[in-house]
Formats: C-alpha cells, structure tokens, sequence
C-alpha cells in the first residue's frame, strides 16, 4: 500500500528586470539541526542589480548574507520574507548572493531511531536549481516530478528546475540486510523480496538502503491504517510486527511501491491501480516461490475464482480453505453496469468492499497482460515514457489503455467471461530475479527462479479429511471491518461531544 506525499514548492521573486541564472544549495543535516548555505547567481543585464525577495526555511535564524562585495548587514527580514539590496548599486553584468541559515529544529523520528527531513528549497520559476545535501546516516531520498537525484555515501544530490522539495530518511541504529534497514525488527533472508521486486520490474533503487519502520500493532494502526499490514511513503516503509510468513510478501509488495515511487513520478493523481497491481502481482510471484518451496503453509489465493484449499497439518483430519480475491459476480456486474470508479480508485479512500475489490482488479489487469497478452512488466515500465506530469484520473486511464486492457475479461457472454479468468488464475506465471547493487538499474542481470512443484508431506488421504471452515482471511478482513467500524463510531462521538462542549 502506498500514501501519496503532497508537495509544497516555494517560488520567489526579484524586484526588477533581472534574471536568475542558477540557484545552488549547500546543505548539512543531523537529527538536531540543519546548515542552509544557498548562492544565487543573477544576471544584471549591465544595469542595477534589482532588490532580492526570499523566503528562508521555516524556524530559521540568518547567519550571514553576502554579496559579491562581502557582508550585508542592511537587509530587512520580517514575517518570513527577506529583502536583500546589494551593497554596490552601479551598473553590472552579474551578481551573487550567498545567504546562509541555521535551522534549529529536531528532525522527525518515524520509529526506532528513524529519521525524517524535509528540504522545501525556493527558487525561480524555470531557473536551474542545483546542489548537495549531506546528512549523517543518509539512508534514501525522496521527491517529485522533474527532479533528479543521486546518491553517494551522505551524499543526496538533486537537479532540477524551480523550487525543490525532498525528503531524506536518515538513522545509524537499525538491523542492516544486504538491501534493507530494519527498525524495531530484525528479519533474516529479506533479499528475495528486493531481488523478486527488482526482477519483476526491471528498477531498482537508487538508495543506500530502503528502510523499514517495523511497528507493534497499536502504533501502526494509529500512525497507518487498522486494515493493512503494510505502507510506502515517500522513502521508507512501515510494516506490522508479527507477520511471520506473511511478512517477506507484504515486504515485496512495499519494494515495489518504492520502485515506482520514482518511475511514476509523473503520477500527480491519487488513484491506485497501477501501483497496487504491480505490487500485488509481484507479492504473488514470491508467495508463490514460497508455498512451492515448502517455506509457508498457505498457497496464492486465485482472483475472481474458486477457493483454494491447503493442507498445513498432514497428520490432522482437517485441511483448510482460502477464498478468492474478489467475486466474479461482482465483477460481472461491473461491467454490466458500465461502472468506472477504478479510474479513481485509492484503497484509502474506499470502503472495506470497495477496497477489497479495487486490490483485485488492480491485480487482474496486470495478470491479464502477462498471461492472455504475452506481456511483460519490465517492458511494460520502458514503454510507458510520460514526460510531463498528470494531474487528471481520465488522462492516466487514458494513457495506460495504450499498454494494458484496462477492463479485463469484459465479454459479452458469462461463459467466456469466467473462461478468461480461468485462464488467467491456471496460467503458469514465471518467477523473475535480480541481484542488483543499490542504484543500479542499468544492465540488470535478470534471472528465472526455480519454482519447483510443492511436496506434501506424508499423512491422512486427502480424501478423508474434513473441511475445517475457518477461512482465516476472511475472518481477519470480518475483525477489520468490525474494528473499523467501531473505531468510526467512536471518533464521530467524540467529535459530537467536543462540538457539544466547545
């Protein structure tokens, strides 16, 4: 599951006929405080260099401010806007300012000894925005469309055009795997879920590490939701503690969010379905490696199917059953009623049926491509090259039609509607990988996973065993539901009794 982060982008002024020809910043960052060194190179046009209009950071205090003369100490700074007047006012091709400001202000701690800053760095409208920003434990960065970013040791580096908001994940006291930093967790053998991600989509990171925030249940439905286990946002994930064999796929799904955080950063609406059915398809690739390796009890649940029954208890008189994802009738009458809300769909702004059915579709169109279309996902990514950034759900529907059946299995007769999705729940889908250094997504060794048949252990016959009814997922998403609802009652209490009283 994946949050979108909203942007704020400062654009500043000169008061004049001059131009900008560049800003620089030069930036030193901890878990206390921060250093702001900012030059801004101006063209003067051989006239007078016109008066500066800045906004230093927020909760900032000026250290120095220069011109190309030296030290200014007439400028005028109220309610967060600086006015800057060089010192020689005659005629000049060119000016620089260089301001420098210290910001005493904690960074955020996500969890564990997890940090968070937030760089919102003004600029010009169109002028080259360029610099460095070094912090202690750099672990990832993060920002939007139109930006370009490096990373290096403590080093984020960012190219761009117009003001600049980034975000870096920092911290020196987690778990680090080969790919990953755990806090609040220490999981072995978390490669094959960065490995299956990258080799499903052919990106990989361009990080130290992706970290992971590892939450006790309490804290991550406060902080997240009560009704998923997982969440990417802008950087680093968050996960539940206590996933057991849930928790590699739930990992694999968070990977892939992250991967797309920087190939559909020109994605500026809030629906969903892309990044759901690409994470959910790659969370099935490696569930499904799993469960036929023998390393978990429960097997990938079909789409839109039949009940898949398992058998984690040879010895027992029970086996177990896992129901579909997602009802074909209902999406039968999704297309019968000429229906569209999964161009706007969003799994946090859906009700539990609605969300439960938009993971599924968003699932479906990604299998439907692989499977009935001979398609496949990594030539998906390079063939969807979107240059300027989408505000519009119809435009992004729009633009991936050109790649995908975007209502698939939509026929006419019921009879060829279910024969497609049993085409596509039998399909025999393969298991890609890579071992890919950090940042490196250039001339990736792609690779196909072994995924032999399971063998069940000895035990009962089959044949007469009882069915235990305990549909464990269904259970959990009753708990959910009921949990939500209660949790929705109680806050709108509240919310009535501080009307009351207030």
């Amino acid at each position: 599951m994946k949050q979108k982060a909203l942007l704020f982008l400062a654009v500043v002024f000169l008061a004049g006929t001059a131009s900008a020809d560049e800003v620089y910043y030069d930036i030193e960052a901890d878990d206390e405080e921060m250093v702001i060194n900012t030059t801004i190179m101006m063209d003067c046009e051989n006239q007078r260099c016109p008066t500066l209009v800045w906004s230093p950071p927020q909760d900032s205090e000026i250290q120095t401010v220069k011109d190309s003369t030296g030290e200014i100490t007439d400028y005028e700074y109220s309610q967060g806007r600086l006015e800057v007047r060089p010192k020689d006012d005659s005629r000049k091709s060119n000016e620089t300012y260089r301001l420098t400001f210290n910001v005493d202000r904690e960074a955020e701690e996500v969890y564990g000894g997890l940090y968070k800053r937030e760089f919102s760095l003004p600029s010009f409208d169109g002028v080259k925005t360029t610099g460095n920003i070094r912090v202690e434990g750099l672990l990832s960065g993060w920002t939007g469309h139109g930006v370009e970013t490096s990373i290096n040791g403590e080093n984020l580096s960012f190219r761009a055009e117009g003001p600049v908001n980034l975000r870096a994940k920092f911290g020196e006291g987690g778990n680090r795997e080969e790919y990953y930093e755990f806090f609040g967790g220490d999981p072995e053998n978390s490669s094959m879920a960065y490995e299956i991600a990258v080799g499903t989509t052919g990106q990989s990171l361009e990080a130290n590490s992706l970290p992971v925030a590892v939450l006790p249940d309490e804290l991550f439905n406060e902080t997240v939701s009560r009704w998923s286990s997982g969440e990417y946002l802008s950087g680093s994930a968050k996960m539940r503690q206590g996933l057991d064999e849930e928790f590699l796929p739930v990992l694999t799904h968070e990977t892939v969010h992250a991967l797309n955080s920087r190939e559909l950063s020109w994605d500026s609406t809030s629906s969903s379905y892309f990044e759901e059915g690409t994470s959910r398809y790659a969370e099935f690739l490696i569930r499904k490696k799993l469960y036929r390796d023998g390393s978990i009890d429960k097997p990938p649940r079909e789409l839109f199917g039949e009940s898949v029954r398992y058998d984690p208890d040879p010895e027992d008189n029970y086996y177990r059953t896992l129901p579909s994802k997602g009802s074909a009738d209902v999406l039968w009458g999704y297309y019968e009623n000429n229906d569209e809300f999964m161009k706007n769909w969003n799994p946090f702004e859906s009700s539990s049926d609605y969300r439960r059915f938009g993971y599924a579709y968003s699932e479906l169109v990604i299998k439907n491509f692989v499977s009935r279309e001979n398609g496949s996902v990594r030539q998906l990514y390079s063939s969807i090259d979107v240059r300027e950034e989408v505000n519009s759900p119809e435009e992004k529907w729009d633009i991936f039609s050109k790649h995908l059946d975007m209502t698939p299995c939509k026929y006419d007769t019921r009879e060829r509607f279910e024969q497609c999705l049993d085409e596509i729940n039998s399909y025999n889908y393969t298991v890609y990988s890579a071992e890919p250094e950090m940042g490196e997504d250039e001339g990736l060794e792609i690779r196909e996973l072994k995924v032999p048949e399971r063998e069940e252990e000895a035990g009962n016959d089959p044949g007469e065993k009882l069915e235990r009814i305990s549909e464990e997922v269904e259970a959990q998403s009753l708990i959910q539901e009921l949990a939500e609802f209660f949790w929705s009652l109680f806050r709108d209490f509240i919310i009535f009794l501080q009307t009351q009283l207030g």
